[in-house]
């Protein structure tokens, strides 16, 4: 057997993965998706860490059960540039009741289109008809019905019609209100008029204004609504037979804007656990982690953002699931490239070790755990060894600082949100050694600090904050961690350096087992040395 440069251990996306549906490897979160009775439906995890994979694996497996909304499609950025929504904003009114009752209408349309194949407004009466007709002794769902009736010929279009027709509508019911420009001063809400008396008018004016809109937003979560949900539950996905599933991903792509995204997010969510009630429905949102850890509920306690917190499910993957998915992947290659005889990962790969290592060790430690980084890598590998029989340790080694280049630019595309400009901050690495003490990683976070001072730089917003014990010069904090702790605290979430503890071998990173029962604070408080990352080393220098 010769290894052709055109076999492969798969795509590292989702959509392009040809050997998905043969090779998908469940490392156990899959049973928990799947799952109508798990409550877990939030699939938070790191890019390339599977989450796309496992639900398109569900799609595969449910086709009939499945029913997509894809967020670009939606027309929320018609939305947030409304003067309304705007011009709301800048008064302070708090716009998320709009927001989760636009979602949950979303996701109500679409799955009774889905359900009865509304495709034409003369199916859309007869749908409606009929259900009038089953509810004609209950008031509160046949009004619950002429909520949707209401949206006329665009009930059975495409989701952005809608959308902007429930944008319109919102403004429409503003406007008539007496609209945003009912504002005695003739001058933008929000304006400055300086100080004494007028100024102390307008502010009271603005109040009152807030107040006003805030009680019309707030009547958006119609009781027709909720009591939709009621019907959806009791009516329409009334039996396992019509159980669906829904699923909400790339909510990580540019489908609003930025300042109103996290605002969107939380409402989904909130929304999704209000929906959880409709038995025979299954809502799935898959998210990354910078963006769920950007929503602020790890770091609240109590009420709604608690109960939400016991919703999400986690992606991790250990060694040995890893190793799995590589054995998985390297039979079903074999079969969609017809290499004859047949082969498997351990014939691929060398059979001696290398420092100790065997080549499947070798490669795992040069990835965040994740599979796209172990597909990318062997990928690389097999390229380099076109034409020979297996692959030896001159193509695994030969192809590292390639690799490591990679996982450096990935680091950067995944967290450029929040933190624009982070490739500068890993810069500041380049050429250390690849274990730092205390003494010997002050170099590099000091010359982090520094970075806010090029006009150039990107992040000053965000990284200025992260480096205030470190410019307090008249008083410097005595602890060590006080001064250089939120960098680390970054660097360490992002999985760049990890913590070597006394008398261990090898340092422990943010997605390391052992970090699930420790609290990470507390953790890097008591840490004396750091590590950079095998994944980096290469492309920054560092041997």
């Amino acid at each position: 057997m010769k290894l052709k440069s055109n076999f492969t251990f798969g795509s590292s996306t989702a959509e392009d993965d040809i050997l998905l549906a043969t090779a998908y490897f469940d490392n156990g979160d899959f049973e928990a998706i799947v799952s109508p009775k798990d409550p877990r439906c939030f699939i938070i995890g790191r890019t390339g860490s599977g989450k796309s994979a496992a639900l398109r694996h569900l799609e595969e497996m449910h086709k009939n059960k499945i029913l997509r909304i894809i967020p670009e499609n939606l027309s929320f950025p018609y939305i947030t540039n409304l003067t309304a929504v705007q011009e709301l904003t800048k008064l302070g009114v708090h716009l998320e009741p709009f927001f989760k009752a636009l979602w949950k209408h979303v996701i109500v349309v679409e799955i009774l289109k889905r359900r009865y194949g509304v495709t034409s407004e003369e199916k859309k009466i007869n749908v409606l008809t009929a259900l009038k007709e089953k509810f004609i002794r209950d008031e509160s769902k046949t009004k619950a019905l002429e909520y949707l009736d209401q949206f006329g010929d665009k009930f059975w279009v495409e989701t952005d019609e809608r959308v902007r027709q429930i944008g319109e509508t919102f403004e429409n019911k503003i406007n008539a209100s007496g609209g945003l420009k009912a504002n005695p001063t003739g001058l933008p809400i929000g304006a400055e008029l300086g100080a004494g008396k007028e100024q102390s008018h307008t502010m009271t004016r603005q109040s009152e204004l807030a107040n006003k809109y805030q009680r019309i937003v707030n009547e958006t979560q119609l009781p027709r609504l909720n009591e939709m949900i009621t019907i959806l539950d009791n009516s329409i996905l009334d039996s396992k037979q019509h159980f669906t599933y829904l699923i909400i991903d790339d909510l990580d792509k540019q489908w609003v804007e930025e300042d109103l995204s996290n605002t969107l997010v939380r409402c989904l969510l909130e929304s999704v656990v209000d929906l959880q009630r409709v038995e025979n429905l299954k809502i799935l949102v898959a998210l990354r982690t910078n963006i769920f850890e950007q929503l602020g509920y790890e770091k609240i306690a109590g009420g709604q953002e608690e109960k939400l917190l016991s919703k999400v499910l986690q992606i991790h993957w250990t060694k040995q699931d890893l190793v799995g998915l590589l054995q998985n992947r390297a039979q079903a290659a074999s079969t969609y490239y017809g290499v004859e005889p047949p082969t498997n990962l351990e014939y691929i790969l060398p059979a001696d070790t290398e420092n100790n290592l065997s080549a499947t060790d070798y490669i795992l430690q040069k990835t965040l755990m994740k599979p796209r980084d172990a597909i990318t890598y062997l990928n690389m590998c097999i390229r380099e060894a076109a034409g020979s029989d297996r692959i030896s340790w001159a193509d695994i080694r030969s192809v590292e600082v390639k690799y490591s280049s990679s996982r450096l630019h990935a680091l950067r595309d995944e967290w450029k949100d929040p933190y624009l400009g982070i490739d500068k901050l890993l810069e500041c690495f380049r050429g250390a050694t690849f274990r730092l003490d205390k003494p010997g990683i002050e170099q590099m976070l000091n010359a982090i600090a520094l970075l806010p001072l090029n006009e150039h730089f990107p992040g000053t917003v965000w990284l200025t904050p992260l480096c205030d014990g470190i410019w307090e010069i008249n008083d410097l904090p005595d602890n060590w961690f006080d001064r250089y702790g939120q960098l680390l605290d970054m660097l360490f979430t992002i999985s760049f350096l990890g913590v070597v503890d006394e008398n261990a071998s090898e340092a422990t990173y943010s997605f390391s087992p052992e970090m699930a029962q420790r609290i990470r604070g507390d953790y890097l408080k008591r840490a004396n040395t750091f590590e950079v990352h095998f994944s980096f080393r290469p492309a920054l220098g560092i041997q």
